[in-house]
């Protein structure tokens, strides 16, 4: 047998050898060495495409790096993650239909490639069609191995919808499955502080703070949640005004999210989802005040409001608001 051709190859000749003569123990040993070797060759081959892929990339030369990222794909064919990975690619070159091809192959494939339908619900959802995105969603929370950042994107949804009770539940299930999972502890206690369950919301973000302590988000939003925690406290005792607000840009769209609210829309959820102020992390909350701690029209809005009661559209500085008076 000619000794110069690749190593795995001769070791794979060998073994066909081999297993054709009776009674020689080597033969499949010498055959699973070369596919090994053979295997190990190929995995070395994608990564070294696979790096070269993200340092295109990361130059902004997404032509190249996609083309690089195929390459790799030839060396792995059954490799998700690098499938996924290019798809991300494609999304990043500004190809959208071509990204949700690439998710769509691997949302389809069985078992499907639950990181690759998370995307792609994030695609549909990003595209206004929630029900496409929860079923894309749900479709990797069943099963003998559920995913855990589906459950996060369910709660998201639930929270958006004001389903504020759905939406823990959604991410509390999350961590039962990952307890490593920050995204998930970050959701479930900023959800409590929307909720005024400020010591759970303190217990969420300490998970998160243990498992990322170096991580600037987990540590920001345990101390803003300790603040809120404190200033409720206090506001409770003193009998100041507590109100949310719902900041638009124009009186036009301002006049719509009054009448959103006017027809039963949660003020919470959609202050998450459309108020232009800061506050809209939190639901549209402004925590507690006195008298002249804010602009007087602000105020006398306020005061003009029963508990529980949505005001007119108001105009402020900052652009034209819908008032919810809360205590």
């Amino acid at each position: 047998m000619n000794a110069s051709g690749p190593r795995p190859m001769r070791w794979l000749l060998c073994g066909f050898v081999l297993a054709a003569l009776p009674g020689i123990s080597t033969a499949q040993s010498l055959m699973q060495r070369a596919i090994l070797q053979g295997q190990a060759a190929a995995r070395d081959s994608a990564q070294a495409h696979y790096l070269n892929a993200a340092r295109l990339a990361a130059e902004g030369k997404y032509g190249p790096a996609i083309e690089t990222m195929r390459k790799a794909i030839e060396f792995l064919p059954n490799e998700p993650r690098l499938r996924s990975d290019l798809a991300s690619l494609v999304l990043a070159s500004g190809d959208k239909a071509g990204a949700v091809r690439e998710l769509e192959a691997l949302a389809s494939q069985v078992p499907p490639y639950a990181p690759a339908v998370v995307q792609l619900g994030d695609l549909r959802l990003a595209d206004g069609d929630t029900a496409g995105a929860v079923r894309a969603y749900q479709s990797v929370v069943g099963g003998v191995l559920p995913y855990a950042l589906a459950y996060v994107r369910l709660g998201d949804v639930a929270q958006d919808q004001g389903k504020r009770a759905e939406a823990v539940r959604m991410y509390q299930q999350a961590t039962s499955i990952d307890s490593t999972l920050v995204e998930a502890w970050l959701s479930l206690g900023s959800i409590f502080v929307i909720m005024d369950r400020y010591q759970d919301a303190l217990n969420a973000f300490d998970r998160a703070v243990r498992l990322a302590p170096d991580d600037e988000v987990p540590n920001g939003l345990r101390a803003l949640a300790q603040q809120r925690k404190q200033d409720y406290d206090e506001g409770i005792a003193s009998g100041k005004m507590r109100a949310r607000m719902i900041l638009a840009p124009t009186r036009e769209q301002a006049e719509q999210h009054r009448r959103q609210l006017l027809a039963g829309a949660d003020f919470i959820a959609l202050a998450h989802r459309l108020s232009s102020d800061p506050t809209s992390e939190v639901g549209g909350d402004l925590g507690f005040f006195g008298e002249g701690d804010l602009i007087p029209e602000f105020e006398q809005a306020v005061k003009a409001l029963r508990p529980g009661q949505i005001s007119p559209v108001i105009q402020l500085p900052s652009g034209y608001a819908v008032i919810l008076r809360v205590n």
